[in-house]
């Protein structure tokens, strides 16, 4: 039978170990942006979409409650600039690794395409000339595609008003990542049938990015180890899974 004394030891231990694990409990400030299925907001004002799912897992896996904004994808790049937004996930752009957001480690790639309706077949990139292309206002694609004059664009405030401004044939395409774009046609109830030939513009990668400010080192070792050890689990790939299933 334990003595007295050691059970006391042994719960001073357990005491102590409960206060150590709460000590490590953080939490961040996380961005959201507004392009669903990436960021999604109910009519009670509950946030969910993939870049939720994700940051959550991170957070489960890593001991780190993130506090969620829903924000505007340039509000929140400022708001990571000035260090009120502290983590968030999105394509990495090398325009803004000099900045104040920090890509800090990959977890997944996504395709951008451009898409118009049946009969607008886009099979190379000088097809795009003189075609107005609807795509999220602050996007950054292609370098070619950036800065050529010759495609009208029009910029919208996420992938859902690009699909809406297509199906009212105010545009003659949209541009965006590619998951993106078929679950917003599906929600519209846009068959593939119904599509034209999809144009593939470029690769890009998913990256967690944290704010170049109130960030120490420790804390992004236990990030990049959690979005290491989830991408083996396949825990990311799952969440792709739920919001995007190809047909």
């Amino acid at each position: 039978m334990m003595s007295k004394g050691a059970l006391f030891g042994v719960l001073l231990f357990l005491f102590g170990t409960l206060h150590a694990a709460r000590a490590e409990q953080v939490t961040m400030k996380s961005g959201i942006f507004t392009i669903p299925p990436w960021g999604l907001k109910s009519d009670d004002g509950t946030l969910g979409g993939i870049t939720v799912d994700m940051l959550d897992a991170i957070g489960r896996h890593a001991g780190i409650l993130f506090a969620h904004s829903y924000l505007p994808f340039k509000r929140m790049i400022r708001s990571m600039e000035t260090g009120d937004v502290e983590i968030s996930a999105f394509y990495r752009d090398p325009e803004m690794d000099a900045n104040l957001v920090t890509p800090t480690v990959f977890i997944h790639d996504d395709n951008v395409i451009v898409i118009g309706l049946k009969g607008t077949d886009i099979r190379a990139y000088e097809d795009l000339t003189g075609k107005s292309i609807a795509l999220p206002r602050g996007a950054h694609y292609l370098p070619k595609f950036d800065a050529d004059t010759s495609i009208a664009k029009v910029y919208t405030h996420g992938h859902d008003q690009s699909v809406n401004l297509l199906l009212r044939k105010r545009v003659a395409a949209v541009a965006g990542s590619g998951r993106a774009i078929a679950v917003n046609l599906k929600d519209q109830g846009v068959a593939p049938s119904e599509m034209g030939e999809a144009y593939f513009l470029a690769r890009h990668e998913v990256w967690v990015h944290v704010s170049g400010k109130h960030i120490d080192e420790r804390l992004k070792a236990r990030i990049i180890s959690s979005v290491n050890q989830l991408k083996l689990e396949g825990v990311f790939e799952a969440i792709l899974g739920k919001y995007y299933k190809p047909d």
